[in-house]
């Protein structure tokens, strides 16, 4: 169990970070209508990294209390 939610953080972690980056880089349109759909795209990107961050310190504290 403790391997199980060792590569549970690890992966949640860098997915966090993969959309986090994503959403950081996202490329802002002049378009008044496009801007906004870019701005919820990019508030999108970073609500699932903030989730997958979540999931990756959750695993982290079942790590620590499984030793």
């Amino acid at each position: 169990m403790k391997d199980v939610s060792f590569w549970i953080a690890t992966l949640a972690a860098f997915s966090s970070a993969v959309l986090g980056v994503s959403a950081g880089v996202l490329r802002m349109r002049d378009n008044e209508d496009k801007l906004i759909d870019d701005l919820r795209r990019q508030s999108h990107l970073a609500a699932w990294a903030a989730a997958f961050a979540g999931i990756s310190v959750l695993a982290q504290a079942i790590e620590r209390m499984l030793k």
